[in-house]
């Protein structure tokens, strides 16, 4: 009998060090600059990728895994081999549909599972799944282990501008605008599979603020992680905010460029995991 493979995408923000302990397979979401695709946590680097993002003169978005590597992926692995695919949030991307069709056209039966979640909300989940798998669960424990924490999972980020969120899409041009002049600071929040605008701040400082209550309004954590767009003094400092609160791991993690495209640099944010 095979064992169990575990696939999720680039934008689950794990730590290399994570993925590697438990032979977590990582398909790349796509990024588009001027017209020229780049596998995300492959083709380009953070520090560049930040570099084109500053420029507002690029043209910059995401794309889906594309299905073909997917594909490629289920065609390399053991046929004997289950595979677990954790994926983000099916209302944020078209990965999930691409994997499927990565998988029929590999003729290979996947189980997928939609986190809901995207960043570390889905990294959380892929790592307690790969946790139960290693302990000698089946598929089933993997996805109860899922379901259980993601009952306990939230996500929040603090932009520094609606620039990016009006470049995806997200927010109008005279939005964006009247939010420059106002130095609007928007606060975002995962929930049902979504990002929801959770409340709009007039300063960085009261931002921060903000960001800071929402973190203490959940109370104790079993572990938290600071994610961020090129931003670690900031980071650092919502840790500094926050470690009282935590009973287990904080972790400060760049988020990936595929995530970047849509928050736009000095975006700082918390994801944290309440405790039982």
């Amino acid at each position: 009998m095979g064992k169990i493979q575990i696939v999720t995408d680039s934008t689950c923000d794990l730590p290399q060090a994570v993925l590697d302990k438990h032979g977590i397979h990582v398909l790349p979401v796509m990024v588009n600059i001027n017209g020229k695709d780049y596998a995300d946590g492959v083709d380009i680097s953070r520090d560049d990728f930040y570099k084109e993002l500053k420029n507002l003169d690029n043209k910059i978005g995401t794309a889906a895994v594309p299905s073909r590597l997917a594909q490629e992926l289920f065609e390399s692995l053991p046929a004997e081999d289950e595979i677990l695919c954790i994926l983000l949030s099916e209302d944020l991307s078209a990965t999930i549909n691409a994997v499927k069709l990565g998988a029929d056209a590999a003729n290979r039966e996947i189980t997928v599972h939609d986190s809901r979640y995207v960043s570390l909300g889905l990294g959380y989940q892929v790592k307690v799944a790969a946790e139960a798998i290693a302990d000698g669960g089946s598929i089933a424990d993997a996805i109860g282990a899922m379901n259980e924490i993601a009952e306990r999972i939230y996500v929040y980020a603090l932009l520094d501008t609606l620039e990016f969120l009006k470049r995806g899409g997200r927010v109008s041009s005279v939005q964006a605008g009247v939010g420059s002049v106002l130095q609007i600071k928007p606060i975002v929040k995962v929930e049902n599979g979504k990002v929801e605008s959770h409340s709009r701040q007039r300063t960085a400082k009261k931002g921060f603020k903000k960001l800071i209550e929402y973190g203490n309004f959940h109370g104790k954590l079993e572990s938290l992680a600071i994610i961020h767009a090129d931003a670690p003094d900031r980071a650092e400092a919502v840790r500094k905010e926050l470690a009282s609160l935590v009973q287990g791991e904080i972790i400060i993690v760049p988020v990936t460029p595929a995530i970047g495209v849509h928050t736009g640099p000095n975006t700082v944010g918390i994801a944290g995991v309440m405790v039982k």
